[in-house]
């Protein structure tokens, strides 16, 4: 039976920091990328990378997989940037997937809460401020719900898609004010408004037009990950 191979997004994921330790981020995230895909293709393992919305930066409107400026704005979009010209040149018969993946929203017993809805969940629970950035507030972009990502990551197994494409991968585009009126129906809160050096003043929103050719359309409620995920941090219980 063949054997495939999952590149998790790397340990450091966090890309607003990742402008403060650049140096580290490209030599943790590419060492980690450039041990796990020439083992995959050294062993004949199908792989599926994990890259991310954030390649495509400040754009306007509309973008999908077929953008040609990525305007990363920080050193992690611009590892997944290399990360997939890398894979791009590797010989025909190393078959893999790239799998852009939106902001994650949804609680998992491993969660992490510097992701902007995770993050904001948190600060509701413990009854402070959201920290929305200055430019953010009502610019759309793409989010893609735990489920929906589990949903994706066994049609591609299942499907056996290791075309060496890449899919963009989203439950749904939406601003951040579309998020803070979702958590004020479960935990009314304040913003508090930060700088931040990752800030553009364009609003983006993300096509899956090719991930729904393939006959896989994600459109999970985010309503009802930021419910559960408020819910089980009020009963301080584990997934």
């Amino acid at each position: 039976k063949k054997i495939h191979c999952v590149l998790h997004l790397s340990s450091i994921t966090n890309a607003e920091a990742s402008i403060n330790n650049k140096k580290e981020i490209f030599r943790n995230n590419l060492g980690c990328f450039k041990n796990v895909s020439e083992f995959c293709k050294n062993k004949n393992i199908n792989l599926i990378h994990l890259s991310s919305t954030s390649v495509y930066g400040s754009q306007s409107l509309y973008v999908d997989e077929n953008c040609k400026e990525l305007l990363p704005q920080s050193p992690y979009a611009e590892i997944k940037i290399i990360e997939e010209k890398m894979l791009k040149k590797t010989p025909k018969k190393f078959k893999f997937v790239t799998l852009r993946l939106g902001t994650i929203v949804g609680a998992s017993s491993g969660m992490r809460f510097h992701t902007a809805v995770n993050k904001f969940c948190m600060q509701a629970y413990l009854n402070k401020p959201l920290d929305v950035w200055k430019t953010a507030y009502n610019q759309h972009r793409p989010y893609l719900s735990i489920s929906d990502f589990f949903k994706a990551f066994n049609f591609f197994l299942k499907k056996n898609i290791f075309d060496r494409q890449t899919y963009n991968v989203v439950s749904k585009n939406l601003t951040v004010k579309d998020i803070v009126k979702i958590i004020n129906k479960f935990k009314k809160t304040k913003i508090k408004f930060v700088s931040s050096k990752i800030m553009n003043q364009l609003s983006y929103k993300v096509k899956k037009n090719k991930l729904k050719k393939l006959g896989l359309n994600l459109n999970s409620n985010l309503y009802r990950e930021i419910e559960r995920t408020i819910k089980i941090l009020d009963k301080k219980t584990l997934l």
